[in-house]
């Protein structure tokens, strides 16, 4: 009987404690099915804030460079906007995006195949974000179910990759004036 209390209690308790994983200063933080390599930077782009650089382990490109450039004045206004609205509502509820206004923006890197399709997200958020592992896992299935860039005639043959990066208000978001 005291063993099955004990796997009960363990299995009703596990997933929730993982699950809201809070994201910790250079750690490996776990949320569902990924996990997050967090490495704090000081004093980044000249903020007085820290910050953490949180990307999947399992990211291919994380610290490469493309093999091939990009015209980067093209890239402008090829997401709509609203591909970034609906990835933020649909991982945040209006409550939970009103308490991320304190903490004011967040900044991503998306990287794109050749098709435009998102295949990693890299996140930039403050030290003492309140945001956890589940959060971001769901933010970075949104944003590969949702955004899509309008390659075109952007990129230069043999490119394996590009990458652009965004800073979203979560204020904007909430108000939908992205």
């Amino acid at each position: 009987m005291e063993t099955l209390i004990l796997t009960l209690f363990i299995c009703f308790t596990l997933p929730i404690t993982s699950l809201g994983q809070v994201i910790k200063a250079n750690s490996f933080v776990k949320a569902n099915k990924t996990t997050y390599s967090v490495i704090t930077l000081k004093k980044f782009a000249g903020e007085k804030y820290e910050f953490n650089s949180i990307f999947n382990k399992n990211n291919l490109f994380h610290g490469k460079n493309p093999k091939v450039g990009i015209n980067a004045l093209l890239l402008d206004g090829k997401i709509p906007k609203k591909s970034f609205y609906i990835a933020f509502t649909q991982t945040f509820t209006k409550e939970r995006l009103q308490e991320l206004t304190k903490e004011r923006i967040i900044y991503f890197t998306l990287f794109f195949n050749p098709e435009g399709k998102v295949v990693e997200v890299e996140f930039l958020i403050l030290n003492n974000s309140s945001l956890t592992a589940l959060e971001l896992e769901r933010l970075e299935t949104a944003l590969k179910q949702y955004v899509v860039y309008n390659v075109g005639d952007v990129l230069s043959k043999g490119v394996d990759f590009f990458q652009d990066t965004y800073i979203v208000s979560y204020r904007g978001v909430l108000d939908n004036t992205l």
